[in-house]
């Protein structure tokens, strides 16, 4: 091949990957993490902001609990599929008065389970880092200037690259939509197909160790844990973490043994040494209320989040009546 034919090539290979690059971009301004933030810009600060993963996500209706707790403005920043370091970088872009409430959901070991991610795995709604705050997460996610935080670094700059898990997931919906053809349909919630979330059901044996392993060792809360409690300190944002619902086969699989109840009482005492009130809410629903193995579905989300209002109605204090 000529150098000319290999330069016009390579000419063109550059152009259609910056059209790409410019159409990815375009199409990740309305992603989701963008679409939260911009609501919570928008409009008057939260009186109640709520944090976590899918769990968060689906429980909390924020017409329920606004309508059971007059003068209240809820504001749901919960992602799907979603770790602490995302939700940190999610907190700091939404601005809280003084006294209102920061409400943390988790679920099993999620408070001090070290961060995990890496160029292969934050995509989706994790992609939230190449957004906001990129140099926060690539520290967390890979301290110390290792090989690994360059590559987060150099991908950044890369719209197809930063937003590919939009791009596949695409192709995932259109060869599932294929999948299906001839076959009997399957239960889905708006997070996606029931039998991928009972994959995640962790094994019982290594649950228990974990717990044991984190209370024994008196396993400190996660760097990105202990920011986002220390920010709600330093602002004056009283905490409450809740312990958030899961079906009894769940429950009895790993939260009735010692090892749990451990772990739960090492969580008690880490909390007390930052003033965050824990809250139980594992058995708060019945097995119906759950949509698949994990997520709540819409009835159970408004009687929840109506309960959960009602419960923040009873707490004493001023930090309530500072943000009307």
């Amino acid at each position: 091949m000529r150098a000319r034919d290999l330069l016009i090539r390579g000419m063109g290979a550059l152009a259609v990957l910056a059209v790409a690059n410019a159409a990815v971009w375009a199409g990740a301004r309305n992603a989701l993490p963008r679409q939260l933030v911009r609501r919570a810009q928008q409009t008057a600060p939260p009186t109640h902001l709520f944090l976590g993963n899918s769990t968060m996500a689906s429980s909390i209706d924020e017409a329920a609990f606004a309508a059971s707790m007059r003068g209240s403005r809820p504001l749901n920043a919960a992602l799907g599929a979603t770790g602490p370091v995302e939700h940190y970088i999610l907190y700091r872009q939404i601005q809280l008065s003084r006294g209102a409430w920061l409400v943390y959901g988790f679920l099993d070991t999620q408070l001090t389970d070290a961060p995990e991610g890496s160029w292969s795995t934050l995509t989706g709604s994790r992609s939230l880092v190449y957004f906001f705050d990129p140099e926060i997460a690539f520290e967390m996610y890979a301290p110390g200037g290792s090989w690994r935080s360059r590559l987060l670094r150099a991908a950044s700059y890369v719209p197809v690259l930063v937003n590919r898990g939009a791009i596949w997931g695409r192709v995932e919906r259109m060869r599932r939509g294929l999948e299906k053809l001839g076959q009997p349909p399957q239960a889905e919630s708006r997070f996606g197909r029931s039998v991928d979330f009972s994959l995640l059901e962790p094994e019982p044996a290594e649950f228990a160790g974990r717990c044991e392993r984190a209370a024994r060792d008196q396993t400190p809360f996660s760097r990105p844990v202990a920011e986002i409690f220390g920010r709600a300190t330093a602002q004056g944002n009283p905490i409450v973490v809740i312990e958030m619902p899961a079906p009894s086969l769940h429950r009895q699989r790993c939260y009735t043994g010692p090892a749990w109840a451990a772990y739960r009482q090492h969580l008690r005492a880490l909390m007390s040494g930052v003033g965050a009130i824990y809250l139980d809410a594992s058995d708060w629903l019945p097995d119906d209320a759950f949509s698949d193995g994990l997520h709540v579905n819409k009835p159970w989300a408004a009687l929840f989040s109506a309960r959960l209002a009602q419960w923040f109605a009873s707490i004493p204090g001023p930090a309530f009546a500072k943000v009307q």
